[in-house]
C-alpha cells in the first residue's frame, strides 16, 4: 500500500513540479497517510475523541417520594399510571410488593397509589374520597334535622291519639256494662184501674174502701 502511494506521489510531484513545491507535496503526502489511519476511520470516538451518538446513554429521571408509614419509593419518570416504581433502601433499589401505598409530600398532602407488577396501576386522593363520603352539605343536615323534628312530632301526636282512643274505649265499656245492668233489672208495672163507684152497691163500696186500706 505504501509503495503504491509512493509511486502515486512521485507522479503527482512530476506533474506539479512546476507549480507545487516539494514541501507542499510532502505535506499532501502526510495528510493522505493521516486520512488512512484508524484514528480517522475506525476509532468510535472519531478524530477529536468525541463519542458517537449511539454510545451516549440517556439519563433516566428518578423521583423519590415518601409513604405515610416512612418508606422511600423511587419512581422512574413522572408520577403517572404505568411508571416503574421501586423501594429505595440503604442497599439500593428493590422490587416493591404489590398493594396500596399512601404517599405524603412536604405539605402533608396525601396521595394513594396502587402498585402491580412493579408499575403504578392506579392513583387516587384519599382526602378527596373521604370528603365525598363523610362530608354532608349544610342543606342536607338542615333537611335531616327538620325530618327528625317532624318524626318526633308525629310520634307524639300518634301516642296522644292512642291514649285518647284507649280512654274512649274504657268509657264505652263502662257505659255498655251500665246499660246491661239496667236491661237485666226486672221492671214492676202497676196498672191503675179506674173504678166506677157510682155503680157500686153500699156493700161493694165498703169492700172497695177496705181494699184500698189494705194496699
Amino acid at each position: 500500500m505504501n509503495q503504491i502511494l509512493d509511486k502515486a506521489m512521485e507522479k503527482v510531484k512530476t506533474f506539479f513540479s512546476g507549480v507545487v513545491s516539494s514541501e507542499e507535496i510532502e505535506a499532501l503526502k502526510q495528510w493522505v497517510k493521516l486520512a488512512e489511519t484508524p484514528t480517522a476511520t475506525n476509532d468510535p470516538k472519531g478524530i477529536e475523541g468525541e463519542a458517537k451518538p449511539e454510545d451516549k446513554k440517556e439519563e433516566v429521571k428518578m423521583a423519590d417520594v415518601k409513604t405515610k408509614d416512612g418508606k422511600t419509593l423511587s419512581i422512574e419518570g413522572d408520577l403517572v399510571v404505568g411508571s416503574p416504581i421501586k423501594e429505595a433502601t440503604p442497599d439500593g433499589l428493590i422490587d416493591l410488593a404489590d398493594g396500596d401505598y399512601i404517599l405524603v409530600d412536604d405539605a402533608g398532602k396525601e396521595l394513594s397509589i396502587s402498585v402491580m407488577g412493579g408499575l403504578i396501576a392506579e392513583i387516587a386522593t384519599p382526602q378527596e374520597e373521604a370528603k365525598d363520603v363523610t362530608e354532608v352539605p349544610a342543606e342536607m343536615k338542615k333537611m335531616e334535622t327538620q325530618m327528625s323534628e317532624q318524626k318526633a312530632a308525629f310520634e307524639k301526636e300518634l301516642n296522644d291519639t292512642k291514649n285518647e282512643l284507649n280512654e274512649l274505649k274504657k268509657q264505652v265499656v263502662l257505659l255498655s256494662n251500665h246499660l246491661t245492668k239496667i236491661l237485666e233489672t226486672p221492671v214492676n208495672t202497676v196498672e191503675d184501674v179506674k173504678v166506677d163507684v157510682s155503680k157500686m152497691s153500699a156493700l161493694e163500696y165498703r169492700q172497695y174502701l177496705r181494699s184500698l186500706d189494705n194496699n
